[in-house]
């Protein structure tokens, strides 16, 4: 159930440096923001591609999920890479799952119901 609440801690660890440069595991100088980025628009098929608005998006597995605004659009940001499952439930009930890897030169990851 991709809705059920996620107990362990979804972030583990996390830095932040304004004004600054942090090490990397070799000792070199490297931004210490870092961060991967899903985002996309849920789309109606039955509606000639209109954008759904009050649906849940979720990543499976993450405990992470949002309601979609008037434009579909939704945005996630991840601390790491990896392989990811993100769902879309329409108000009415239907339903779509893509499988996406992060990183990924794209950038975004539309859904269409």
């Amino acid at each position: 159930d991709p809705w059920r609440p996620v107990v362990e801690p979804t972030v583990r660890e996390m830095q932040l440096r304004t004004n600054g440069m942090a090490p990397d595991a070799d000792g070199n100088s490297t931004n210490a923001e870092t961060g991967y980025t899903i985002a996309g628009t849920l789309r109606d098929s039955r509606r000639d591609g209109a954008p759904v608005a009050g649906a849940r998006v979720a990543i499976i597995g993450t405990g992470r999920y949002l309601i979609t605004g008037e434009t579909g659009r939704f945005t996630f940001r991840l601390s790491k890479p990896g392989s990811f499952r993100l769902t879309a439930q329409h108000p009415d009930g239907t339903s779509t799952e893509r499988r996406l890897s992060l990183p990924n030169p794209a950038g975004e990851f539309d859904l269409v119901l």
